[in-house]
C-alpha cells in the first residue's frame, strides 16, 4: 500500500463569510433562507465547506501554505452547522428589574445580527414580534464613541 494521502482543506465560519469562498454549484438552492431563518430563531450558525487539494507530497503542502487565497476558494459546502443556546432562566427577569429601575440595558456580543436581535428580543432588551426583520447598522457615535466606527442594529 504506496498511495499517498489526500490534503483536505476544511473550513467553517459565518455562513455570509463563506460564501464567497464556495463553489456556488456546491451550494444549496434555499442556502442563504436556510442560515438566515435560524439566525432568526436566535441559534448560531456555522457553515462547514471543504476543497480536496490533491495527494500529498512536502512540495504540494508548501505550495498550499503559501497561498491561504488558493486554499480559501472553490471550497465544496459540506453543511450547516446549527446550535441552539438556551436563555439562563432568569435573564429575563434581571432585564424588565433593570428596566424598571430605569437602567440602559444593551447587549454585546459576537453573535451574528439577526442571532442577536432574536435573544436580545426574548430577554426584553428590544420590544418586536418574532417576525420582525433586523439590520445591521454602522455608527460612529453609539455610547459617544466616536473614534471608531461601531455597529449596532436597529429594528426596520
Amino acid at each position: 500500500f504506496d498511495e499517498k494521502p489526500t490534503l483536505w482543506a476544511l473550513t467553517k465560519g459565518a455562513p455570509e463569510a463563506l460564501k464567497s469562498m464556495m463553489d456556488p454549484k456546491s451550494l444549496p438552492l434555499d442556502f442563504d433562507q436556510s442560515y438566515l431563518r435560524h439566525m432568526q430563531l436566535g441559534r448560531r450558525v456555522l457553515a462547514m465547506a471543504y476543497r480536496d487539494l490533491g495527494k500529498y507530497s512536502p512540495s504540494a503542502l508548501s505550495k498550499w501554505k503559501s497561498c491561504r487565497e488558493s486554499v480559501e476558494s472553490k471550497l465544496s459546502f459540506a453543511g450547516l452547522l446549527i446550535m441552539d443556546s438556551p436563555l439562563k432562566p432568569d435573564s429575563s427577569r434581571i432585564v424588565k428589574e433593570l428596566r424598571a429601575g430605569h437602567q440602559n440595558v444593551v447587549m454585546v456580543t459576537g453573535d451574528a445580527v439577526l442571532t442577536a436581535a432574536e435573544v436580545a428580543r426574548r430577554v426584553g432588551i428590544i420590544d418586536s414580534s418574532p417576525d420582525s426583520t433586523y439590520e445591521l447598522c454602522e455608527t460612529k457615535d453609539y455610547f459617544q464613541c466616536s473614534y471608531q466606527p461601531k455597529f449596532m442594529f436597529r429594528l426596520l
